[in-house]
């Protein structure tokens, strides 16, 4: 009976083996099915690979038996983990996660080396059986897990019934487990209890149902999909801003429209829904709808035709249509998308009239026109380019812009670029042409960016001028100004040498006259009138040395704030005094008024001399004078009649003194020479007033301009800068002149023989012997033989060989405390401010009297005044 049962139970479990491997292959075969019907997911090929290695494990376990091939059985059972392990990672695959493959592997690599332990290491079929079942049973708990805690919205029915038959299997094979471990071992297949031979049954069924459930995971998630992308393509196809319909084929009758169709038609949906394209009368050439049903038969698709159409309230657009023929349910459907491009047409129209008009601007502009791309290569020129440079039509073009312009200027004009690129003020810049032929040409370039559609430069456009005209034009005009410049100067020369002449020989005249009189009086009569007569004629002449150095602004002075009001004021009283009965003088001088920085006796003499030249211009009948001070911003004085030409205002505000008078006024043309030494209209030789004017107001910073009208009189304004934040001094009082103790030597130093004279004699009046030196070299030499007894020095400044201040620092070497007083005829504020590192002690402005060589010798010896 015992032998009986064995054989039995043998026969049973070969039985369920071959079974469950013909189950399994059946399961491969449906696996195999579905994943070659769709291959969309990931994972299905895993399970088809996992149901494979479980069905073969299956066949090697049942060739066990066989003598000659039983030792293949040996791979069964990993095989059936192996298989288990693919289809967890199907699973996790097919749920869109990751396995963590390393401990994937090290757990199959783990049992598998615990079950051959168990083999090979101590034959222990209860160790086995552990061993497989634990493997299977954990996978596939994993896989019930996976499916039941991710996201299967789609499939969730069964992805849980899948889930289910696979804890059930898991929970099975962990009975299994506790039951092996709590029975008796077992020594072969054959002791098998009905549990355990379970695990040949029960797969059986399992498998089919997890094989079921995968199945239908796949197709629950395919319908889930089609149902989304189905849901997908009805949302793009309502919310396209492009009008899309569908209609059937043999009617034209509308089937769906979408929200673009009725903004584009203006009919709603239920408006078209049931009819016919005919029907509401959309197309508005028939012969369009005809070419449109043409293409569609020819090739069953249409791509971007333009046909117009017509709206529901009778206006017109213009679509791009593409369409194409689809079978719906069975029959042919056409499903078309319409773009409304009327304002693309309206560009377009729009852009051909704009393109038009630039192809007539370039073919009428007399300049060359150019655009290059932004490497400078040229795309385009007009038809004055080819004139200009002489080429022929298309000779140009892909040629470098550069290349027509001399080599000496390229460099220029890549620097200009460059500042264009830059942001910097496209300004007009000259250059030098190059033609054909290899001559030049004077040009004038502007530049600028063609932009594109988003505001960045895309090409450049270059507009050339030909100003070799011009440049010639310029260049003849300056030639015959600079002719009729040459001609004024030598007229304002002429006319300032006989001015000059006349004067001087005026003085010289008196001075001779007296003099002889003074040598040929009777003893009786005393001479001292007639030489004061020629003292006064002389300073005089000096005088009008010094109104020649104003007015060649060789001239300087100590300037302070002051009250303009109150220097005009001050004037004023003298002037009344000065003016004859049959003139009004009318003062508006506001006090306090604009403060100015102001040297008061040349402001004094200013006023002085415009306001004579007003007197003049009265013809000695009645008239008025008025005198009025204001203030106004420098952007308002005029630049027309402004004095000096070149002046341009250096500050932000100005004090105006304005000078009117109601005389016979001043010709245009003679206004430009009113400030010419000697100019008059009324005879040659008049007088320095207004250039002497003139120097002094630009000596203060200022301008003076001129507004006249030919028998209404004349406007004289003086523009001062307005100081805004000085304060006024009062003048101080004179100081006394010193008196030089007499005694000792003084060393006169001058290349001029009669100055020698003359002034040492003036020397010795004041008490000083006297040692001469007809220049620098000489002065050196004496001041060495008597160095002991020379008190001061007194040197000319202009000397040949050695001037003024070489000598002061020749002697200065020889005796570094020496008293020098310097002498010249030029401004003493101009000469003194040299950057000379030896200063002179006292300054002698010539021509001097007694007097003033009186003081010069006492401040340089450092004598304090009489008080």
């Amino acid at each position: 009976t015992g032998a009986s049962r064995k054989g039995f139970m043998n026969l049973d479990i070969r039985t369920l083996v071959f079974i469950l491997s013909l189950t399994g292959i059946t399961q491969v075969v449906a696996l195999f099915i579905q994943y070659r019907v769709d291959k969309t997911y990931r994972g299905v090929g895993w399970w088809l690979l996992g149901s494979a290695f479980m069905a073969l494990g299956f066949v090697l376990l049942s060739l066990g038996p066989m003598k000659t091939i039983g030792v293949i059985a040996l791979f069964g059972n990993p095989l059936l983990m192996l298989g288990r392990i693919c289809l967890f990672i199907g699973t996790v695959r097919f749920l869109g996660k990751s396995e963590h493959a390393w401990m994937t592997i090290g757990a199959f690599i783990g049992f598998t080396i615990l079950y051959y332990y168990y083999w090979f290491g101590q034959d222990n079929i209860s160790g086995r059986t552990i061993v497989i079942s634990s493997a299977i049973a954990l996978f596939s708990m994993a896989i019930s897990y996976n499916l039941l805690f991710s996201n299967t919205k789609n499939y969730s029915g069964s992805a849980r019934f899948t889930a289910s038959i696979f804890f059930i299997h898991g929970c099975y094979l962990i009975t299994v487990i506790f039951y092996t471990l709590y029975s008796r071992p077992i020594h072969s297949y054959v002791d098998y209890s009905p549990v355990q031979i379970a695990a040949f049954i029960i797969p059986t069924i399992t498998s089919t149902l997890w094989t079921f459930g995968f199945i239908l995971m796949v197709n629950q998630r395919l319908s889930a999909g089609y149902r989304e992308e189905k849901g997908n393509l009805q949302q793009i196809f309502n919310t396209s801003p492009d009008a899309s319909l569908i209609t059937r084929w043999e009617d034209g009758l509308f089937v769906d429209v979408n929200l673009g169709f009725e903004a584009m038609s203006g009919y709603t949906r239920g408006e078209v829904i049931g009819k016919s394209t005919i029907a509401i009368n959309i197309w508005r050439h028939p012969a369009d709808r005809q070419h449109f049903v043409a293409a569609l038969k020819e090739h069953g698709f249409c791509e971007n035709m333009e046909f117009e159409f017509r709206r529901k309230d009778g206006s017109q657009v213009v679509g791009m249509t593409s369409a194409k023929i689809m079978t719906i349910q069975g029959r042919p459907h056409v499903i078309s998308v319409v773009r409304d491009i009327s304002e693309r047409k309206l560009a377009e129209a729009a852009l051909r009239e704009s393109e038009e008009t630039y192809r007539s601007i370039l073919t009428a502009s007399p300049d060359d026109i150019t655009i290059t791309d932004l490497e400078g290569r040229i795309l385009l020129v007009s038809p004055a380019a080819h004139a200009m440079f002489g080429y022929e039509p298309g000779e140009e073009l892909s040629s470098q812009l550069l290349d027509f312009l001399l080599p000496e200027d390229q460099d220029r004009a890549r620097s200009n670029i460059r500042r264009m690129y830059q942001g910097g003020h496209p300004a007009p810049n000259e250059y030098r042409g190059l033609k054909k032929d290899g001559s030049f040409f004077d040009i004038d370039v502007k530049s600028g960016f063609i932009r594109d559609i988003y505001g960045q430069p895309s090409k450049m456009v270059f507009v050339v001028r030909d100003i070799s005209g011009r440049k010639q034009a310029e260049a003849d005009k300056a030639r015959l100004e600079a002719q009729n410049r040459q001609l004024q100067k030598a007229e304002s020369l002429s006319r300032m040498a006989g001015a000059i002449a006349h004067h001087f020989n005026n003085k010289l005249q008196s001075v001779l006259a007296s003099l002889e009189l003074a040598s040929g009086c009777p003893e009786a009569e005393d001479p001292a009138k007639y030489l004061i007569m020629a003292k006064q004629a002389t300073q005089r002449a000096a005088a009008v040395s010094m109104q020649m150095l104003v007015y060649l602004g060789q001239t300087s002075s100590q300037q302070e704030p002051r009250f303009l009001a109150d220097l005009c004021q001050d004037c004023v009283v003298l002037l009344q005094g000065w003016l004859p009965a049959t003139l009004s003088l009318d003062v508006v001088c506001p006090s306090p008024g604009p403060v100015i920085s102001a040297n008061a006796d040349q402001v004094h003499q200013i006023l002085t001399n415009v306001v004579a030249n007003a007197w003049e211009a009265m013809d000695e009948t009645r008239g008025c004078i008025r005198i009025s001070l204001s203030t106004c911003p420098a952007a308002a004085i005029p630049t027309t009649d402004r004095f000096p030409i070149d002046w341009q205002p250096q500050g932000v505000a100005f004090a105006c003194l304005e000078v009117a008078d109601t005389g016979s006024g001043i010709a245009h043309a003679d206004i430009e020479k009113l400030f010419d030494p000697f100019f008059s209209t009324k005879f040659t030789g008049r007088g320095l007033g207004l250039p002497v004017a003139l120097g002094m107001v630009q000596a203060h910073g200022g301008a003076i301009t001129v507004e006249s009208t030919q028998g209404q009189g004349s406007v004289f304004r003086l523009y001062f800068p307005e100081l805004s934040d000085a304060m006024p001094r009062l003048p101080e009082a004179g100081v006394p002149a010193s008196e030089p103790a007499g005694g000792g030597t003084v060393l006169l130093v001058d290349d001029d023989e009669f100055m020698l004279l003359s002034t040492g004699a003036m020397i010795e009046m004041i008490g000083f012997a006297v040692l001469t030196a007809k220049g620098g070299v000489e002065a050196v030499d004496v001041f060495r033989q008597h160095q002991a007894e020379i008190r001061c020095v007194i040197t000319d400044l202009t000397m040949p060989h050695m001037d003024g201040w070489e000598t002061l620092s020749a002697l200065r070497q020889l005796e570094p405390a020496l008293p020098v007083i310097l002498a010249s005829g030029y401004d003493k504020a101009q000469v003194l401010s040299s950057t000379h590192p030896d200063r002179p002690q006292a300054y002698l402005n010539k021509p001097f009297g007694l007097q003033e060589l009186r003081d010069a010798l006492g401040q340089a010896l450092g004598i304090q005044p009489k008080v």
